[in-house]
């Protein structure tokens, strides 16, 4: 485990001394399988949670990110478990005169705290890992990894540089599989799969050009804004004048989130993404003829559909 003890859930959370390590270390454990793992890779991981005092300054900077995420998530999880006791008489809660059970809307505040703090901390790992890549073979060949990598956004930095989501891990998981969706039926289809390919290679060679930064930063911009477009009516979100983000309360239950989006700023959002997606997949096209175009095709932008030729 990347949290081996109390001592290191005590040193990366704002807990109480006297939390049962036995207690929490279920919902650790359920924290890096869920959130960890599947940015690292198993064959990293294993690697990590071998380090003990790393002399390198990023081996320690990893470590401890890791064991940030974990611990906070892991009390995230917790939370709701941890404010009852069951017993074989069923669950119950338990107050004295002095303490008393937090009421739901506090607890949900913590987990969304508590769990932001987590996710955070996710983001600023794979900036690390991607800086010391060179030097982490488990994490560079790991099969997630290679994944992630052939697609064009890979993160929640890399999405909110488009579109904001406050460089949330979270909102940044919710859109993801809509993202790659999205790249994969039009992205792909208009620019060509060869294209598509040597962009990206291009990408991790660091020799992009600037007309392909330019190609690049139109496609990142189309599909930020075809996946707010079509996530929007579906996903709970927080909606302020930057953007959007999604709550971690709205994705377990039906608790009441911090700032609801009201259906007239949905509904004024919605508009203005889909002018916008309209508007970079106009321009999209416009960029093409300098390349050597494999199966690229043009785009009706009133109805998202694909039309083959150019």
């Amino acid at each position: 485990m990347i949290v081996k003890d109390i001592a290191t859930l005590l040193a990366n959370t704002s807990v109480d001394q006297n939390l049962s390590y036995e207690l929490v270390k279920p919902y650790l454990l359920d924290a890096e399988e869920q959130y960890l793992i599947p940015i690292i890779g198993q064959a990293y991981y294993a690697e990590l949670i071998a380090y003990t005092n790393p002399e390198e300054e990023y081996k320690n900077k990893i470590l401890q990110l890791a064991q940030r995420a974990v611990a906070n998530m892991g009390i995230a999880l917790y939370l709701p478990a941890g404010n009852i006791q069951i017993s074989d008489s069923g669950a119950q809660i338990s107050s004295t005169q002095d303490k008393k059970t937090a009421f739901e809307w506090q607890i949900n505040r913590a987990i969304q705290s508590i769990s932001r703090l987590a996710m955070n901390a996710l983001e600023q790992l794979i900036a690390v890992l991607e800086l010391n890549k060179d030097q982490i073979e488990a994490y560079k060949l790991a099969e997630v990894r290679v994944i992630n990598e052939s697609y064009f956004i890979r993160n929640a930095t890399e999405f909110n540089a488009h579109y904001h989501i406050d460089r949330s891990r979270l909102t940044f998981l919710c859109l993801q599989s809509t993202a790659r969706d999205l790249e994969t039926s039009m992205i792909i289809p208009m620019i060509g799969a060869a294209l598509a390919v040597d962009l990206k290679e291009r990408r991790k060679l660091k020799t992009l050009t600037a007309a392909d930064m330019r190609l690049m930063d139109c496609i990142y911009k189309s599909i930020a804004f075809l996946t707010i477009q079509e996530i929007l009516p579906q996903l709970a979100v927080e909606i302020s004048p930057f953007g959007l983000s999604a709550n971690y309360m709205s994705m377990i239950n039906n608790a009441t989130y911090k700032n609801p989006a009201e259906d007239s700023r949905v509904t004024m959002l919605l508009t203005y993404v889909k002018n916008k997606s309209t508007n970079y997949l106009q321009e999209l096209p416009m960029l093409l003829p300098t390349y050597v175009q494999g199966s690229a095709g043009t785009i009706d932008p009133t109805g998202l559909k694909i039309f083959p030729g150019f």
